[in-house]
């Protein structure tokens, strides 16, 4: 995964991109290998969801003093869609996340969150998008709503009792 990130196309200062992998680097080693696992179980489940129907499995971390916050994902599908949806949840978590620390201290405030999807092309097992959101985000009343529609509706939440 992070080799995925160190060699994919970026858009932005490659500065960025060496501190996304410096951040994700913080992940106790012993941790590793577990999130490992669990991200290969559930791109493992993802080919069996039914057409039209998106499944996210997710796992996320808060690290201590550092005011860092990972999140890993799989989703079964990769579209702009897909892509958009992922990006609300990373800021929505953010912003939850945020709110609970103390005002000063939320300028400091970094997530890091990396979505796979698997390929169905055999050149690669999967794809891996990255996202960040630093410091207070300041959403508007509106788009929070609707992230929280989206994110927080129980009706779209289904109990895995199988889950990793």
């Amino acid at each position: 995964m992070l080799e995925d990130i160190a060699e994919s196309p970026w858009d932005r200062d490659e500065s960025q991109r060496v501190h996304a992998l410096y951040l994700l680097d913080n992940l106790p080693v012993a941790e590793r290998a577990t999130m490992g696992r669990r991200l290969l179980t559930h791109l493992g489940r993802a080919p069996q969801m039914q057409a039209g129907s998106s499944r996210w499995d997710s796992r996320r971390y808060l690290l201590g003093n550092a005011y860092l916050h990972l999140a890993y994902t799989v989703c079964n599908q990769f579209t702009d869609l897909h892509r958009e949806a992922f990006s609300r949840w990373v800021m929505l978590r953010h912003h939850e996340w945020t709110k609970e620390l103390m005002p000063g201290i939320r300028d400091e405030a970094t997530t890091v969150a990396v979505m796979l999807t698997p390929r169905h092309d055999r050149k690669r097992p999967w794809d891996t998008t990255v996202f960040g959101a630093f410091g207070d985000l300041a959403l508007e009343p509106d788009d929070l709503a609707a992230m929280q529609r989206l994110w927080n509706n129980p009706q779209n939440a289904v109990a895995d009792v199988n889950a990793p």
